[in-house]
């Protein structure tokens, strides 16, 4: 999920209870008890409208993502999607195999490999030994369907309105 995200975000809000989730890139993580966090996320409402508008942003990601995977070639989603992982793990360079990306892409990895090869040719990104690093950001954003952009500015405003709730929330309570 990145440094954004949540896993197991439906469970919070009295969902599911079973949540299986699956790390297509190395990094770390942070782990508390699922009744911890539906404790919490019950009893702060300004933390249930954070959850609440995070889960928004996951669905309208999943429409989006559908509509990029029917509508734009491989190369265009292989952009989006590293631009997206170097956003979420803060980092341009990470470890992710053909294959992997395949998977995730819809796409054969034989085709992946050629995408990468040719991002790679055009000096935006290396591919090596399983890792791939962005090294000319805008470059990929210029290769990437429109979709990251839209995707990003929607987790852009998630982050940047619970940020205002809790800033709100803590100047409140300085008054008090």
């Amino acid at each position: 999920m990145g440094n954004e995200g949540i896993v197991g975000v439906p469970m919070a809000l009295g969902g599911a209870r079973l949540v299986q989730a699956i790390c297509s890139v190395g990094g770390w993580i942070d782990r508390m008890p699922a009744t911890t966090i539906t404790h919490e996320v019950e009893s702060h409402v300004g933390l249930h409208k954070v959850v609440d508008d995070y889960l928004r942003a996951c669905f309208n990601q999943l429409s989006q993502a559908v509509a990029c995977n029917r509508l734009h070639s491989t190369t265009e989603r292989l952009a989006r999607w590293l631009l997206a992982t170097g956003d979420h793990l803060g980092t341009d360079e990470f470890a992710i195999t053909d294959q992997l990306l395949g998977r995730l892409l819809g796409a054969s990895e034989a085709s992946v490999r050629q995408c990468s090869l040719r991002l790679e040719a055009a000096g935006l990104i290396s591919s090596r030994h399983s890792r791939m690093t962005i090294l000319d950001r805008p470059g990929l954003e210029a290769e990437a369907c429109e979709c990251y952009g839209v995707m990003r500015a929607d987790l852009d405003g998630v982050i940047r309105r619970a940020r205002l709730r809790f800033r709100s929330a803590r100047s409140r309570a300085g008054r008090e």
